[in-house]
């Protein structure tokens, strides 16, 4: 049995957490010190799997440390873990940040993800890409999977490109885009939701206007990294929403909209009963959208502000495969 400390926002708590012994079952979680990745990493261990997770600037204790563009190092960790499914929820996640070291970001958001994908691809591993809804402008939601993407900037193109490479590699794989996350954080601007609480509980009167790729719906990192229903008699929260009752008191718009789909989803095959996610998603139309997707060519143009129409394939870029590859890399500061 661990104990820990949680906080999300307006709450503090001593959490006991029980382990289930580990089953044959191995899964490998890439950036597992981050927002998501930590609860990812976690909900796979309770759920009785050998899990194990990786990270670079921020790992220790259990947390490998592997630099996921050394391809060399990703196909050893590979053969000696064997891993039944790869989650790879390491990236560069902050758009002001990809702008600022967009080389960087393009190296670890699309080259990283294409070289994981195909490794996994080799050994016959279930691949998962985390995704975001910023592959899309935000001008006419809902979104479903075949809705055609149109990012509106760098960090939502870098993401788009490596939604094509991981389809690409691993034609099999499973892309999980996710809105703004938000959930037990290490400190409070680790979230872009919880950064701004400390603002919410001073009741500041500002107003601001924001564009359409700026209005987002919270998700709670526990529900995307959800592996399957709770056993009876165990309380478990079902699709929990942020406490926006403040929010309420300053008069924004605030209704929540719940989250459709999580892992569980995406890992059907290895649920005890598989019948509930064919029978779900039966005539939805599945599988999701792929845009046909064309090898990743290099590194990207500067973003201009103004993208062209979305066309069906990837914006052209300045520098070919080879020579993005042998640049020079330096880890963001967010790299986990």
């Amino acid at each position: 049995m661990d104990l820990r400390i949680t906080f999300s926002p307006g709450h503090v708590s001593l959490v006991k957490e029980e382990q289930s012994a580990p089953s044959g079952r191995v899964v490998l979680v890439t950036g597992a010190t981050g927002l998501l990745g930590r609860v990812v990493l976690a909900e796979f261990q309770r759920e009785g799997w050998r899990a194990v997770g990786t990270a670079y600037r921020r790992a220790r204790g259990p947390i490998l440390r592997c630099d996921l563009l050394d391809e060399d190092a990703v196909r050893s960790l590979l053969h000696q873990l064997k891993p039944d499914v790869v989650v790879h929820c390491a990236a560069e996640r902050r758009p002001d940040v990809v702008e600022r070291h967009s080389e960087a970001a393009v190296n670890l958001n699309v080259l990283a993800t294409s070289s994981l994908a195909k490794e996994a691809a080799a050994a016959g591993m279930v691949f998962l890409y985390i995704s975001t809804d910023y592959v899309f402008d935000g001008r006419h939601p809902p979104y479903g999977e075949d809705d055609a993407p149109n990012p509106l900037n760098l960090y939502g193109r870098s993401k788009l490109e490596g939604e094509r490479e991981t389809l690409r590699q691993c034609p099999g794989a499973v892309v999980l885009r996710v809105p703004v996350l938000y959930g037990e954080v290490e400190h409070v601007a680790e979230s872009a939701v919880t950064a701004l609480w400390p603002r919410v509980l001073q009741g500041a009167p500002e107003s601001c206007t924001l564009d359409h790729c700026q209005q987002r719906f919270p998700t709670y990192t526990g529900d995307v990294a959800a592996l399957s229903e709770a056993a009876p008699g165990v309380s478990r929260p079902q699709n929990p929403q942020l406490d926006c009752s403040r929010l309420r008191v300053l008069g924004l718009s605030v209704e929540p909209r719940p989250f459709s789909s999580n892992i569980t989803s995406c890992l059907w095959p290895f649920l005890p009963d598989k019948r509930w996610r064919q029978t779900e998603y039966s005539n939805q139309g599945y599988p999701p959208y792929h845009d046909n997707p064309a090898p990743y060519q290099g590194s990207p143009a500067p973003y201009q502000g103004s993208p062209a129409p979305y066309q069906g394939s990837p914006a052209p870029y300045q520098a070919g495969w080879e020579a993005s590859k042998g640049a020079q890399y330096q880890h963001p500061s967010s790299n986990p």
